[in-house]
């Protein structure tokens, strides 16, 4: 009798162990943002093309390249900085209707999940008219979210100074930047591209949400569950990427 008992109640701690996470499984492991970030993107190869739907403009078709233009590039007198160039096209440009945008990030050389961004030059074409940006953050602007776990937050300030200009007015406008903010890593989710599914961690920054996938904005809403951007298509070197 004494043998029984003793298997019961063995069996019964085993049992609480298990529901709680315990046993030889081991402590539980909240879900991380990591895995959705990917050096890959971030390294030198063949551009990454993204098609895409964004409700905010009409027509919502837009295309995207990404690519590392260099891996050597100075900005502010800082050298061996790599050069993230996006592409996009159409893009909108009131008065002039549509043209395109390329837009350089210069960021420190990457050796953790982070991405460390110097400043960025930007500009804009549509029919004769062009306007230029530089944007150069003091101090250089750290982005960790992908070290976040599920449920954690992270705060930070960008400041800064952006110069503008244009065709029409070449005289350079300058301005500070000094902006606040935060973001909550609340979990993953399936999202779709296409035919397919992918995992992306989703991103609460307040005003809006956002879906990363491989370092990449695949998917954002308003903040309310309205999808204000999905992605149709993305390869890299005619293939899925």
């Amino acid at each position: 009798m004494k043998q029984i008992t003793k298997i019961l109640l063995s069996t019964n701690i085993a049992f609480i162990l298990a529901s709680c996470g315990g046993g030889s499984d081991g402590p539980y492991e909240a879900v991380s943002a990591e895995s959705c970030f990917d050096i890959a993107t971030y390294s030198p190869g063949s551009a990454i093309q993204q098609k895409y739907e964004d409700t905010r403009s009409s027509p919502p078709g837009r295309s995207l390249s990404i690519s590392i233009a260099s891996t050597n590039a100075t900005f502010n007198g800082k050298p061996d900085l790599l050069a993230y160039k996006e592409m996009r096209s159409p893009t909108e440009y009131l008065p002039m209707g549509f043209g395109s945008s390329l837009q350089t990030s210069y960021l420190s050389p990457i050796t953790e999940k982070e991405l460390t961004t110097h400043g960025k030059e930007s500009e804009f074409a549509a029919a004769q008219l062009k306007s230029f940006e530089k944007i150069i953050y003091t101090p250089a602007w750290i982005d960790k979210k992908f070290k976040l776990k599920q449920g954690e937050s992270l705060k930070y300030s960008i400041a800064g100074n952006s110069t503008t200009s244009s065709l029409s007015n070449p005289i350079p406008v300058s301005k500070d930047i000094n902006t606040e903010i935060e973001v909550v890593f609340e979990g993953k989710d399936a999202v779709a591209i296409g035919s397919r599914s992918v995992t992306a961690c989703r991103f609460n920054y307040g005003t809006h949400r956002d879906w990363i996938y491989k370092g990449i904005l695949i998917k954002m809403d308003d903040g309310t569950g309205k999808t204000i951007l999905k992605t149709t298509e993305l390869t890299r070197n005619g293939q899925l990427y």
